[in-house]
């Protein structure tokens, strides 16, 4: 019986470790064009849904980046770096048009795990996502965080 009650614990157990991912999954943002903060370099070129209107150009280091670029007029992103740090995605930039999914919404929104940042100006919106766990962005991420309660 000592082993049926020990199966039973391992099942539960495993229960619980499937279920973490879809409750963390849960303070998550939309996606921007398909990708999330978290991704691999690689998920960002395969989901990004422009990449093939544009060009990645990788630049290597201890925080890599990816900067996309269109290559023919990709509207509505004019412009997109993905930033990394352990190998996850853990910030967006990116310039787009006013009129996208993404631009509409609250100048700044904050999660527990995530901030973003929607500026207007010159006929675009700057728009900013950063993990607040990453520690190259957390001053960052905080001082945007903070302007929350003012943001018009």
């Amino acid at each position: 019986m000592s082993s049926t009650r020990t199966a039973v614990a391992v099942a539960v157990a495993l229960g619980i470790v499937a279920l973490l991912p879809s409750c963390q999954g849960s303070a998550r943002t939309e996606d921007f064009f398909g990708v999330r903060l978290g991704m691999a370099p690689r998920e960002v070129r395969d989901r990004f849904d422009l990449a093939p209107q544009g060009t990645f150009v990788l630049t290597e280091g201890a925080d890599p980046r990816l900067d996309w670029t269109p290559t023919v007029s990709a509207r509505p992103v004019a412009t997109a770096r993905f930033e990394f740090h352990s190998g996850m995605l853990v910030a967006i930039r990116a310039k787009i048009d006013p009129g996208a999914p993404p631009a509409r919404g609250p100048r700044v929104s904050v999660t527990s795990q995530i901030v973003s940042a929607r500026d207007p100006a010159a006929g675009a919106v700057a728009i900013t996502v950063l993990s607040r766990e990453c520690p190259v962005h957390k001053a960052e991420a905080e001082r945007i965080a903070g302007t929350a309660s003012v943001a018009p």
